[in-house]
């Protein structure tokens, strides 16, 4: 996935409220610059110390300026959880991640969200594999098939109600 993808993301993880962590910010800075990607504001992020970390979100911010992400990002914050639903499901689906991962993403995601509905299939299926899926290596070939097949689905099922588009298209 490319690092400005994953710039954005992180960005429309912080409008949908999720919890970015200053140290993430600051690798993420770290791996764009490395890919080419490159503002004044990034190659301060990228260059933060710990004492310095309490800056990474505010760095972070001028960074999507700098990037002109801003323009691209979901208004409402709850709009912003559906896209990321939608990028991990593809994620997921695309097996470009491993589903157990993923589908910890999901499961903290639909906490978030104004109405979870859609995310029952997918999270019928998380309760089926109990507390597997959380522990890494523990889920079975079966589960992450399961985990995947589920993701699919809620895409192909919920295609109006999972936003799709520029940022819905996958990383």
């Amino acid at each position: 996935m490319d690092n400005r993808k994953r710039l954005l993301m992180a960005a429309i993880e912080v409008r949908g409220g999720s919890p970015v962590g200053s140290d993430e910010l600051i690798r993420l800075a770290l791996d764009a610059l490395l890919d080419g990607v490159d503002t004044p504001a990034l190659r301060q992020l990228a260059g933060l110390t710990r004492a310095e970390e309490p800056e990474a979100r505010d760095l972070f911010e001028v960074v999507i300026d700098e990037l002109d992400l801003a323009p691209t990002l979901p208004e409402h914050p709850d709009d912003a959880r559906w896209v990321l639903v939608r990028w991990w499901c593809e994620l997921i689906a695309d097996e470009r991640i491993e589903p157990a991962a993923g589908a910890r993403r999901l499961w903290m995601i639909r906490h978030e969200l104004r109405d979870p509905r859609p995310l029952a299939p997918l999270m019928a299926v998380l309760a089926q594999l109990d507390d597997l899926f959380w522990k890494p290596g523990a889920l079975p070939e079966a589960g992450r098939r399961e985990i995947v097949a589920a993701a699919g689905e809620l895409i192909a099922r919920n295609s109006t109600v999972i936003p799709s588009g520029e940022l819905g298209a996958g990383p």
